[in-house]
């Protein structure tokens, strides 16, 4: 599918990336989410031809905007900062809903022509994401503030940082949100490392592979 390109990678960093999410898996109750959704990007570019498809995704990795399973896209929430999130991308107009797209979302999805699908997908890139990532971390300060979250040792905050390396991660991604705290199983129990990253795929609070996107 178009949505899991991971444009650049050779298999051996497709493999570390594979590692960093097995690392940064969700905790109990947490949701994977994807930050920029997989419907507005899937239908843009199921919209375009094949050579639409070709500039639609040299724009996306010109502003540096991770798409689809990419690591540097997907991130944990709790259900209710996850539910929260997504009902202020659909207000805004920044996600597909199955009845009453409004916005700019509505505007990419109806678009069959690939100079106007490229402006409308730079005023996303542009207005949305910076959008939606103050909302995302505004939410994750708030359920961090309140669940009083300790920090790992510097074991596995090395081991973290060892695997984003050899994966060549951009640290300055818009899609990456950077005041951030990761919670991980060392393997003697829950902890938590203060570092801006995105966290993995994985088995949400539901049983689902991906849960809401």
């Amino acid at each position: 599918m178009p949505v899991t390109k991971v444009s650049g990678l050779s298999d051996e960093e497709r493999l570390e990336n594979k590692k960093i999410q097995s690392l940064l898996r969700p905790q109990a109750g947490e949701e994977v989410h994807h930050q920029n959704g997989l419907g507005l990007i899937g239908t843009v570019l199921d919209n375009a031809d094949d050579e639409g498809k070709d500039y639609i995704y040299r724009l996306l990795e010109h502003n540096d905007i991770p798409i689809g399973d990419n690591i540097l896209n997907l991130i944990n929430l709790d259900r209710a900062g996850h539910d929260e999130l997504h009902a202020f991308a659909q207000e805004q107009g920044l996600e597909i809903m199955r009845n009453g797209t409004v916005g700019l979302a509505k505007r990419l999805s109806e678009s069959k022509n690939i100079e106007e699908t490229l402006e409308y997908l730079q005023d996303y890139i542009d207005y949305g994401v910076p959008l939606l990532r103050e909302k995302q971390d505004e939410i994750i300060a708030a359920s961090e503030m309140s669940k009083g979250k300790r920090f790992a040792d510097a074991r596995v905050l090395d081991e973290y940082n060892k695997l984003t390396a050899g994966a060549g991660l951009r640290s300055d991604s818009p899609g990456t949100s950077r005041e951030r705290v990761l919670h991980i199983d060392s393997g003697g129990g829950d902890v938590s490392i203060g570092e801006g990253v995105l966290r993995s795929n994985g088995k949400n609070g539901n049983g689902n592979s991906n849960g809401k996107h």
